[in-house]
């Protein structure tokens, strides 16, 4: 169960951080090929790690139950909605205002 939130925070993390300027929706519906492929292959290697009884052993997991997975899912969107609303008052935008290489936004300053 700790594999799986942890996964499901850091898919959330960065669906939210894809775009400082828009909306989740918006950043979501952008076309990004890369992003879908990481999206399906971490979906596929929680999937194996999870169901797979040999792959789960090797790695000690234990079983997970449907009620523990849903409880997972809905507190990692949770999360990701939380952020993706917090994320319009810690940064917010201004007329002018550019990111830098992190992503964060600033204000470029005026020559005196």
């Amino acid at each position: 169960m700790i594999v799986l939130s942890l996964v499901s925070s850091i898919v959330g993390l960065i669906l939210v951080s894809r775009s400082f300027s828009s909306s989740l929706w918006t950043a979501i519906e952008r076309p990004n090929r890369s992003l879908l492929v990481v999206l399906v292959t971490v979906a596929a290697l929680l999937a194996l790690t999870l169901l797979v009884p040999v792959v789960r052993d090797l790695f000690r997991f234990g079983p997970i139950h449907i009620d523990d997975m849903v409880v997972v899912l809905v507190a990692g969107t949770a999360v990701l909605l939380f952020l993706e609303a917090a994320k319009s008052r810690i940064f917010p935008l201004t007329s002018g205002a550019t990111t830098d290489q992190t992503g964060s936004p600033h204000t470029p300053r005026r020559a005196t």
